[in-house]
């Protein structure tokens, strides 16, 4: 298979339609004229487009060279997806026939083409300008011929060393078809008076196996005099590198010269030809036909590839309107294993160069070919969108899209039932487990139909359940395997806070990771180490915090969604009487008891919230209870000690460790801290005001720029924004003005004081995220734990300047976008924290997240 464009054919198409590119199409003939472009109400349709406007492939993609690559039938990796057909072409940046390079595409069918791109979806230049030995690339690399033989893709193309200088042939190899070894200049141009004297380009190659050694290379080109039309030409070669061009004492002589095809439309010029030998040993060669009304895709034939019949037109323009009705030309001619030809030529508009896809004219109707696409493997409840849109008809249109998504019923259309769905890309869930074919059936316009089916896995969602404890200086990790047999292994991650995991950075992949040196990887282990995370010799630990999650990877490569968070904090406590409350919500309940038992201390002492009555717990006492989180507790320790908490992230709580807040009253620590911003950025931070606060009370605000803050000493690291004077009225109210300003990072705790000189607990910490966000698109992630629950649409109808959100479901695997304008649940989703989105703002914005 072949596809290109060339040199001369865009010389002449500058003439003829003020620069602009050449679209490639396809078209299959058994005659060598008739043909039938792919197309529809619209006119020709093209196959591959240019890229966006700062691609380089913008505005013109041509000159394609087209390959079936039969070896991909014989490869056993079951994750083959039949790409059979692959395609090298060139593309330009700048409206001119130089400073072209070569681009890479694949394709299933001939008719689809997904290009070798990088992350961004940018084509990928796999010839790129320069490299060549003696400079032969160095402004341009046009117009590929690729052959694959014993495993090696062989390339021959046009290269030009400065933008005034001739084209010449160059050649290169591959083993993949993207990496290339140049090896520089292989057909150079005649010398000077020579026929050739100017260019020797757009190389077209057969190897001809019935040819004496000596020529079983044969390659036919472009070539001209400074001032005279463009010629073709002929060369052999035993070798594909050195070359023979068949010549007389003058020099390379044309074996096709304009003039002589019906209607003058090759008077002025012929170029670009393409040849293929059929069965019959004739050869038959596709080529531009230039004359006064602009170029044309005409045909020939010859017994010996070098005296050539010619019988006029192949592929004429488009109507007007059409995308290829300025220019056709560029032919690349292909004979499948179905026996009939198949085109891709370029055609241009005016403006842009394409390439595109005709078919060969039968007498006969052909059955269109239903394409189902591969099978594929999911989990229970997720969207499946199957794809029928390599479907196709050779000379003519699909009317009918037919799906049967479950044969095991014997509910389908042979019976006389109606499909399950309908249309190229419909999308299906299945309730249970288990294997599906799903059928497709497609009938054309001439009332012919086939069918074709895909396997559809379901598989069990993996339920991942991780836990955590402590054995001495390790924290351990453990979870119960997933039911679903498919697992592969794990993945965990490992945070400093709930909320900044990179999912992009894997902390341990069970399938890669030793534990230690005796012990390899054991992808399926239900365990992990995090070794010496709780050393209480390591300082580095002090004060420490870690956050752990899972996924599990299947069979085919699809990751879990994140298992629940659990995580580790690492507190130094001095000698004598301190603070706290527990940081993190315990996997099994906690008594009063096992926490002194576990810590170097004398006593836990706590009030009662619902008697107001002090208990403490020493060793000698039975006084005891289940701890909880949020709630405070005085500790006397009778040495310095540093103790581990493990859990699940509960709220933001973090009760200030100084001597000067050893008293408290739990009762008193108001739950519930709230905060409003104004339209002047100050905050008003509320609470709930404890029953037993009396006149002449009061409570003390305290700010830090950091989560973390609250731990340090008052001044460094966390400072009064208070206090708040009870006159009498519970005053629960307090303003920081200026508080909220673009960037701003800011947490607040509020402590209850008594008249009497007892400091009582702290509230639970709330923070205040500002974030800045420019016009157009940015980054969205949700820093704090939302007190409510916020979905897409609510922020695009409260935050001013919002127009959309844009986001990835983890369970249908699929983009979402949910628009400003559009209603409450449509595409729309509930924000979590950790979880990445992308927005849309018609001006600059500022967003504040309040949460824990």
């Amino acid at each position: 298979m072949k596809i290109k464009i060339t040199l001369a054919v865009f010389a002449l198409l500058f003439i003829a339609i003020n620069p602009s590119p050449l679209p490639i199409a396809k078209a299959d003939s058994f005659d060598g004229l008739s043909w039938e472009k792919y197309a529809d109400e619209n006119g020709a349709i093209p196959v591959l487009e240019e890229g966006e406007i700062d691609d380089m492939d913008h505005p013109w993609v041509c000159g394609p060279g087209v390959l079936r690559d039969d070896d991909v039938l014989l490869d056993d990796d079951p994750t083959n997806d039949d790409e059979l057909y692959k395609m090298w072409y060139s593309g330009n940046t700048i409206k001119q026939y130089y400073n072209f390079r070569l681009f890479y595409a694949t394709s299933h069918n001939g008719v689809i083409w997904h290009k070798y791109v990088d992350a961004s979806g940018s084509a990928i230049p796999v010839i790129d300008l320069g490299g060549a030995p003696d400079g032969g690339d160095d402004a341009s690399a046009y117009s590929p011929c690729v052959l694959k033989e014993e495993g090696v893709y062989k390339m021959w193309y046009s290269g030009q060393h400065l933008t005034t200088s001739p084209y010449k042939t160059l050649y290169a190899t591959s083993l993949d078809g993207i990496q290339w070894t140049k090896y520089g200049i292989v057909l150079n141009t005649g010398a000077p008076g020579e026929r050739d004297e100017r260019d020797a380009y757009a190389p077209d190659v057969i190897i001809d196996k019935s040819a004496l050694p000596s020529e079983r290379y044969k390659m036919w080109y472009t070539g001209q005099t400074p001032s005279g039309p463009f010629k073709i030409f002929y060369a052999t070669s035993d070798n594909g590198i050195d070359w023979t061009k068949y010549s007389d004492s003058g020099g390379a002589i044309p074996v096709f010269e304009p003039g002589g095809a019906p209607g003058g439309l090759d008077d002025s010029s012929v170029s670009h030809q393409s040849v293929l030998k059929d069965n019959d040993g004739l050869y038959r060669m596709w080529y531009n036909g230039a004359s006064s009304i602009g170029i044309r895709i005409l045909y020939a034939n010859s017994t010996d590839g070098i005296n050539w019949d010619k019988y006029g037109l192949a592929i004429v323009v488009g109507d007007t309107g059409e995308k290829d009705h300025a220019v056709v030309g560029g032919p690349y001619i292909l004979k499948d294993d179905d026996e009939r030809y198949k085109m891709w030529y370029n055609g241009g508009d005016g403006e842009y160069v394409k390439i595109f896809l005709a078919f060969g004219a039968s007498p006969e109707n052909l059955p269109p070919v239903a394409e189902a696409g591969i099978d594929k493997f999911v989990f229970e409840g997720d969207y499946i969108q199957v794809n029928g849109s390599y479907s196709y008809d050779l000379d003519g249109t699909i009317v009918s899209y037919q799906w049967d998504f479950d044969a095991s019923d014997g509910l389908c259309w042979e019976l006389g039932y109606p499909p399950d769905a309908m249309g190229k890309t419909p999308i299906h869930t299945y309730s249970d487990i288990g294997v599906y074919i799903a059928t497709l059936n497609v009938t054309d316009n001439n009332g012919s139909s086939d069918t074709d089916s895909c396997l559809i896995t379901i598989l069990k969602v993996p339920e991942l359940n991780i836990n955590v404890s402590l054995d001495r200086k390790d924290v351990i990790l453990y979870w119960d395997p997933p039911s679903n047999s498919g697992i592969k292994y794990y993945l965990i991650y490992r945070s400093i806070s709930q909320t900044s995991f990179d999912f992009n950075d894997i902390w341990v992949n069970t399938s890669t990771h030793y534990e230690t040196d005796e012990l390899g990887p054991i992808p399926l282990r239900t365990m992990w180490n995090d070794t010496n995370a709780a050393d209480p010799e390591d300082i580095s630990n002090y004060n420490e915090q870690y956050y752990y999650t899972m996924r599990a990877m299947n069979i085919v490569g699809k990751t879990s969604r994140n298992c629940r968070t659990v995580g580790k904090w690492t507190k130094i406590f001095p000698q004598g009487v301190s603070t706290f409350s527990l940081p993190l919500e315990p996997l099994q309940l906690i008594t009063v008891d096992y926490c002194l038992s576990e810590m170097d201390a004398s006593y836990i002492k706590w009030m009662d919230p619902v008697t107001h009555i002090w208990n403490i717990h020493e060793s000698s006492l039975e006084n005891d209870a289940l701890m909880t989180v949020g709630d405070g507790y005085e500790v006397e320790f009778d040495s310095e000690t540093v103790y581990t908490f493990t859990g699940m992230p509960g709220a933001m709580i973090y009760h200030i460790n100084d001597t000067e807040f050893k008293g408290f009253d739990p009762s008193a620590s108001a739950k519930s801290l709230k905060v409003t911003v104004n339209q002047d950025r100050s905050v008003d931070i509320s609470w709930l005001a404890p029953a037993n606060m009396n006149f002449g009370d009061w409570y003390e605000v305290y700010c830090s720029y950091t989560r973390e803050g609250f731990f340090g000493s008052l001044g460094a690291n966390y400072f009064p924004v208070g206090p708040v004077v009870n006159y009498g009225d519970n005053e629960t109210t307090h303003v920081d003005a200026n508080a909220n300003d673009p960037g701003a990072r800011l947490y607040y705790i509020v402590v209850p004081y008594s008249a009497s000189g007892i400091r009582g607990s702290s509230t639970y910490s709330i923070g205040i995220w500002t974030e800045d966000y420019r016009c157009g698109y940015d980054t969205l992630g949700i820093p704090l734990k939302m007190k409510n629950d916020y979905t897409a649409d609510w922020m695009c109808d409260n935050i001013p300047d919002t127009e959309g959100i844009n986001y990835f479901d983890n369970a249908r695997q699929k983009w979402y976008w949910h628009s400003a304008i559009m209603p409450v649940g449509a595409f729309d989703t509930t924000l979590k924290m950790t979880e990445g989105y992308q927005i849309s703002t018609t001006d600059f914005t500022v967003y504040t997240y309040i949460g824990v």
